[in-house]
């Protein structure tokens, strides 16, 4: 149906059924594109007349119509609203797929702000990623994402660029930010291996080089509380004490 035709039948009066039936029909492409993605040529129809429908939900307009055409054409400028959300969030995923497969470490840097630190320096970054990240990489991927960041600036600093406020400034994740970590959260490992493939890396080496140490004499087992495992508390707690349990059995053989 063309926009033309579509607001004709809308607009006329005695004719609340059809248009109740043609609000039904816009209404089942909207949520199935919501659940399954399955897109088709309403959303044209959809896009173009949002905004005159919108108009027309006016004391002015309505007055010439029944209750039931007033609630039809509210709820169809609702359906749109949620199409448009939903292209909106939609839009902001394909954002956040193409940068972290373009820029795979910015999931790990986004995840240790958050979860670690809230806010942190780049001197802070770059000591916990200092065995896989320059400080180059980790300033590059900031700035060059700095949607995804919040940089606390000093009044004197307010009118120089990131690039040079970055070196002794708080940075934090911006609102987008938190949303990209959300979907880091909400997805794992189905769309960016490296988030996975980095943590486990990490924590192996630093697993092993403690142990390691333990055995060497260069640590004592009382040490394991400050070794730092990317995982959540209570998987920290049953790891740690697995180790525990492996240092005290290897270093009684030896």
């Amino acid at each position: 149906m063309k926009k033309e035709d579509f607001l004709k039948v809308i607009s006329e009066k005695d004719n609340d059924q059809e248009v109740n039936e043609l609000i039904g029909e816009i209404e089942e492409h909207v949520f199935r594109y919501i659940k399954y993605g399955i897109r088709s040529n309403v959303f044209n129809l959809v896009e173009a007349c949002y905004d005159d429908v919108k108009s027309m939900i006016v004391p002015e307009t309505l007055k010439n119509y029944s209750v039931g055409r007033f609630m039809d054409l509210t709820y169809f400028v609702a359906l749109c609203d949620l199409y448009f959300k939903n292209e909106s969030v939609l839009s902001e995923r394909h954002d956040f797929e193409k940068a972290l497969k373009n820029r795979r470490e910015l999931a790990a840097i986004i995840s240790f702000i958050v979860e670690e630190k809230h806010h942190v320096t780049l001197e802070d970054l770059c000591s916990h990623f200092e065995k896989d990240l320059t400080k180059n990489q980790i300033k590059d991927c900031v700035l060059r994402f700095d949607q995804y960041f919040s940089f606390r600036v000093k009044d004197k600093d307010r009118n120089k660029e990131n690039a040079e406020i970055i070196e002794s400034t708080k940075i934090t994740v911006s609102h987008a930010g938190r949303r990209m970590y959300q979907f880091i959260r909400d997805n794992g490992c189905t769309y960016s291996p490296y988030a996975v493939d980095y943590y486990i890396y990490k924590n192996c080496s630093d697993i092993l080089d403690f142990v390691g140490d333990v055995l060497d004499g260069e640590k004592d087992i009382s040490d394991l509380d400050d070794l730092t495992i990317d995982l959540p508390k209570n998987q920290q707690r049953i790891l740690k004490t697995k180790i525990k349990l492996l240092c005290g059995q290897e270093i009684i053989t030896l």
